[in-house]
């Protein structure tokens, strides 16, 4: 799948992963999906980028719903970024994990701004059965 930008220039989504197991789990139990918990450290430092991330997960869950998976909705955890989440809390070093949607401060960062842009561009393109986008 193509995901093509404003500016014209594009991005090749590979469907692997998600959508494979996904579609087993529904061609097997015939349940609605939910896509919970994604998320993906934001860009520097060497890490990799929060905003690709989030494109190959809703690239995928169209792929689903346009196939005939019911999808209840799709989440991104976190809203603000964690601290001490890469020890599981078991030490209280004050590591800031970078997985929010908005940084401690509550400044969003380019993937909460790839997350708001995400449900302003489909609200309308995808039938209300979509509950994620009401």
């Amino acid at each position: 799948m193509d995901i093509v930008y404003p500016d014209g220039s594009t991005f090749v989504c590979e469907m692997f992963g998600y959508y494979v197991i996904t579609q087993q789990y529904y061609d097997r139990y015939r349940i609605p999906v939910m896509h919970t918990e994604t998320n993906n450290r934001d860009a520097g430092n060497g890490e990799k980028d929060a905003r690709v991330w989030l494109e190959k997960q809703w690239s995928n869950l169209l792929r689903l719903k346009s196939g005939g998976v019911p999808i209840l909705g799709f989440t991104w955890y976190s809203l603000i970024d964690q601290v001490d989440w890469d020890s599981s809390l078991a030490n209280d070093a004050g590591n800031v994990n970078r997985y929010g949607l908005c940084d401690l401060e509550r400044r969003v960062r380019p993937v909460g701004e790839a997350y708001r842009d995400l449900i302003h561009t489909w609200k309308h393109r995808i039938s209300n059965d979509f509950i994620c986008l009401r």
